[in-house]
C-alpha cells in the first residue's frame, strides 16, 4: 500500500514466471513481459492489470501467440508514450533525461509491432506504431 494525496491506494501487482513466457503457451501476462524484457520485478514498467487489460482489447478470433504479440506492441507504445511526455529535470547538480529512455522504447514498440504483423499473418489486422504515419499527398504532388 502506498498513499496519494493522503489516501490510501493498493499497489497493482507485478509477477513473472520464466517457465510461462511463451508467447503460444505460457501465461499472456508473463509472455507479453518476456517480450518486453520488462522482467526485473524491482523497477517493472507495466502492471500485470495493464498487460491484462491491453490483452483483453485485443480480438478473441486470434491465437493466444498473435494477441501476445499485439499486446506487447501495445504496451510497448504506452510506454513510449508515457516517457515522451517527460521533461528533463535538474536539481541541486543531478538531471534525470528521460529522452533516451522514450526513443528506447520506441524501437520496442515499433519492433513489436512489427512481429504483431508477421504473427497475425492476416491482411486486415490493425496494429498500432509508434512510428510517424507518412505524410498524406497534397493537390502539389501531383502538378508537374
Amino acid at each position: 500500500m502506498f498513499t496519494v494525496y493522503g489516501e490510501i491506494t493498493p499497489t497493482m501487482a507485478c509477477t513473472y514466471d520464466p517457465a510461462q513466457c511463451a508467447a503460444d503457451t505460457g501465461t499472456p501476462n508473463d509472455a507479453v513481459r518476456f517480450l518486453l524484457g520488462d522482467t526485473e520485478l524491482s523497477c517493472v514498467e507495466m502492471q500485470d492489470e495493464e498487460i491484462a487489460a491491453q490483452y483483453s482489447t485485443t480480438p478473441t478470433t486470434l491465437t493466444q501467440y498473435q494477441r501476445v504479440y499485439q499486446t506487447a506492441a501495445l504496451c510497448a507504445t504506452a510506454t513510449y508514450r508515457r516517457y515522451a511526455r517527460l521533461a528533463t529535470v535538474s536539481a541541486g547538480g543531478n538531471s534525470v533525461n528521460p529522452g533516451p529512455r522514450a526513443e528506447l522504447w520506441k524501437k520496442i514498440a515499433d519492433d513489436m509491432a512489427n512481429a504483431a504483423r508477421v504473427a497475425s499473418d492476416l491482411s486486415g489486422i490493425g496494429v498500432i506504431s509508434a512510428s510517424r504515419p507518412r505524410m498524406l499527398p497534397t493537390w502539389g504532388d501531383y502538378l508537374d
